[in-house]
């Protein structure tokens, strides 16, 4: 059977440095302790100390906690990923009309719209030294190689 430690408990364990505390706040890692700016605000004031117990719980939630797309940037800002939520899905409603990777699939051949995060890109130059692009992307169904054939590399349009 597992048991959470308390929050002061585990942070007087672990004993991590205040940069480290928030991060692990900010990225929801202390997501069982109460909300994000309850906990960073608890932090802040010195809620612990190597070795310590503390006589106060953490259980202030008087401010409200973040939205998704806070949690999100945060995520995205210390890891370079989101754990909260992949990024298409705060834009759902931007990209209703893009086919989905599976989809796709079956219009081989044909111009299509497809919206998702790349994954991978290469640039080549064929023997002619025209560019061609070959790329992955991924959407919230699965993975997608394309190409590009010479003098049709495509734009790109970024949401935000």
């Amino acid at each position: 059977m597992h048991h959470l430690l308390p929050s002061d408990d585990f942070l007087s364990r672990v004993d991590p440095r205040m940069q480290e505390a928030e991060h692990l706040a900010k990225i929801g890692a202390l997501d069982g302790f109460g909300n994000i700016p309850a906990i960073l605000k608890r932090l802040q004031a010195g809620g612990w100390q190597r070795d310590q117990m503390s006589l106060f719980s953490w259980s202030d939630t008087s401010e409200e906690d973040w939205n998704l797309q806070q949690k999100v940037d945060a995520q995205l800002e210390i890891l370079g990923a989101s754990l909260e939520a992949h990024p298409l899905e705060l834009v759902q409603e931007k990209i209703s009309g893009a086919l989905s990777s599976v989809d796709a699939v079956g219009k081989i051949g044909r111009r299509v719209t497809v919206a998702g995060v790349r994954q991978t890109s290469r640039r080549s130059r064929t023997a002619k030294g025209d560019l061609m692009l070959f790329l992955t992307i991924e959407d919230l169904q699965g993975t997608l190689g394309c190409y590009s054939l010479p003098g049709r590399v495509p734009g790109r349009k970024i949401l935000s």
